[in-house]
Formats: C-alpha cells, structure tokens, sequence
C-alpha cells in the first residue's frame, strides 16, 4: 500500500500529505517538483532535470543541488517521500492512482462529455462543474520551466473547454444568468475564443440582454480581423443573424409610432432624381421578399437628406398599403467610426452615401 499522498498542480503547485500540507520549500525545489509531476510515474534522467532548471548555464554544484533539493522534498513529505524514488539514470515519483487532481480533472471532463452526448444534461453539467472547480488557478503556477510550460498550456486549454462545456450545459437546462457572469469574466481573459464568445452571447439573450449579446459580437468581429485578418466562424455568424432576426421580429410587435407630420410640399424640386430612384429600387425589393422596406440616408450636414424623403415632390411614391415615415440618426465628433452604416446594419436597413 502506498503511502497517503495527494499532488496539486491545477493551480500553485501543493500536495497533501498524511499530516496535512507539505512545506515545499524554495522556487528551485518546486520547480524540480514541476518536472518530476509532469512526468509522473517515468524516470526522468539528472541532466534533464539539470537542462530544465539551469538551461544552458548550469553550475558547477548543479548535481549537488539536484541531491540536496531531492532529500528536502522527501523530507517534506514525511512518510510519501517513499514515492519519490532515486531511479538510474535520475528520479522518478511514483504518483499512487487518484493521487493527482490533474488525473480527477481529466476524469470529470471525459465523463461530462460523454454524459452530454448520451444526453444527460444534468449530468453533464454537474461533472463538467466539478472539473472547473478541480482548477485553483493557471497549472502550475509559479512554475516557469520548459516542460512544466507545456503541460501547465495544454491544462489550461482543457479548463476552458470544461468551463465552456459546463456552459452549454447550464444554457440546456435554462440556468443562464451564472454562465453570462462567469463567461463574461473569461472572455477578458481569452477574447478570440470563439465558441466562449458565442456563449456569453446565448446567455447574455437568454436574461434579456440581446443588445450586450450584438455588442460582444460586434467586439469579437473587430478584435478578430484586426488580430487574425479574417471573419468569425460561421457558428457565431450564424448566432449573429439569428439574434438579429429575434431583434427584428420584437420590434415588430412593439406599438407602431405615430406618424409623422411632413412639411409642406415645395412647388419645386430637383436635383435628387438619380438618388430618390435608387432608394426607390431598394425599397421595391424589400416590399417584393415580404420584409420591412428601410433605407438610411447619410452625409455631411446641409448636403440634402432630409428634403427628398421628407416631401411628397422628393419623388417617393406612397406604398398601396403601409405607411411612410422617417426618422434622424444623430451623429456627433464623439460617434463611433461609421456609425450611420453600423446602425443600419444591426437594424437591417441599406444605406446610401449623400453627396
């Protein structure tokens, strides 16, 4: 039977003993332990352990020194520091089975994934909870040396695969608030991290925030092509269009505004032909797919917006059913860059460039 010994590395490095926490000791003897954890239960030779602490510039003592950081942590283990084993052609730590929350954490992640595609939702999201709350913090933290570098990366990706599968779980069993909180404290942290993106924007729709769920899109698009030069994936396209089709059907149901009164009609008026045509043809085509017909005018101020749209002479031709109106879209110095396209965009109107 082996001795009681239980090693943390989902977090700062700690591990468990019999007579409780074990004092670990200097940044150089953790490090040592890092290396030694991520190749539990394999020999790894001196001169490794020598390359991965000293890199190219070991000392004269490095040998001494692997001994003596050997001995302080059998020391510190007490009765476990059997498991650490001197093993030609260095040192291996036998770590006994369920003695490692790395070997847990992956257990709770496999099972939570094959309890989602079994359909067990509940289930899912209970054993993908356990395995985000298994994580004390960054792997191996504190711990900078090559090897321990790859392994603390590629526990970190799986932390945020749990939390985004624990998510989806959630958003399954309609528990939406919890997820947009925590995802949203996530997204800071990761923000090209597509399908956590998407989640939040699930959860954020889910509570009654769907104009924070288009702005977090909105966010990710632009972050996404100036960092990666290309667009979102399709998945969060997909969710984009659908949460703005929700957005368009809610309004539609809303009261109608009152119309408004238009101003006298000039006795003459000209200029503005070609434009009056081309926001006629746009509307034609809405009218004919059965849409909501919109065109948003824009330009510098004083350059003639509001005279065609406003006035019977512009030259628009009253729908057989329906009924006209307009409305402003205010741009100051403190607007967004093109703002008059981006409002049209999310309200799925054309817009056309005075000039």
């Amino acid at each position: 039977m082996h001795p009681e010994a239980f090693f943390q590395v989902l977090g700062p490095l700690a591990v468990r003993t019999e007579t409780g926490p074990a004092p670990l000791g200097p940044p150089l003897r953790q490090a040592m332990l890092g290396v030694l954890l991520a190749h539990a239960n394999t020999v790894v030779p001196r001169d490794v352990l020598i390359e991965e602490l000293w890199a190219e510039d070991p000392p004269d003592s490095a040998r001494a020194q692997i001994q003596d950081h050997v001995s302080g942590l059998r020391k510190a283990l007490g009765p476990a520091g059997a498991l650490l084993r001197t093993q030609p052609p260095g040192y291996l730590l036998a770590v006994p089975e369920n003695g490692l929350d790395e070997s847990a954490f992956r257990t709770d992640l496999s099972d939570g994934r094959a309890l989602w595609e079994a359909g067990d939702e509940a289930g899912a999201q209970s054993s993908s909870r356990r395995a985000v709350d298994r994580c004390r913090g960054p792997a191996y933290d504190g711990v900078d040396v090559p090897s321990v570098r790859a392994a603390a990366a590629e526990l970190d990706e799986l932390r945020i695969g749990a939390l985004e599968d624990w998510a989806q779980s959630a958003l399954a069993a309609a528990d939406a608030a919890d997820v947009a909180a925590e995802l949203a404290r996530e997204l800071v942290t990761h923000p090209l991290r597509e399908r956590l993106r998407a989640l939040l924007m699930q959860a954020q729709d889910r509570i009654g925030r769907r104009d924070d769920a288009l702005r977090v899109y909105d966010e990710g698009r632009a972050l996404i092509a100036s960092e990666l030069g290309v667009q979102p994936g399709l998945r969060l396209q997909n969710l984009h269009r659908e949460l703005l089709r929700a957005d368009r059907a809610q309004a539609d149901r809303r009261t109608p505004a009152a119309p408004v009164m238009l101003p006298p009609e000039l006795a003459n008026f000209s200029g503005r032909e070609v434009l009056v045509e081309e926001c006629m043809k746009l509307l034609a085509d809405c009218t004919n797919s059965g849409v909501p017909a919109a065109v948003c005018l824009y330009g510098q101020g004083g350059i003639g917006k509001t005279t065609p749209v406003s006035i019977p002479s512009g030259g628009w031709r009253q729908p057989e059913s329906g009924r006209r109106s307009h409305t402003r879209c205010s741009v100051s110095s403190i607007s967004p860059p093109n703002w008059p396209q981006r409002r049209c965009a999310r309200h799925g109107c054309s817009a056309i460039r005075c000039s």
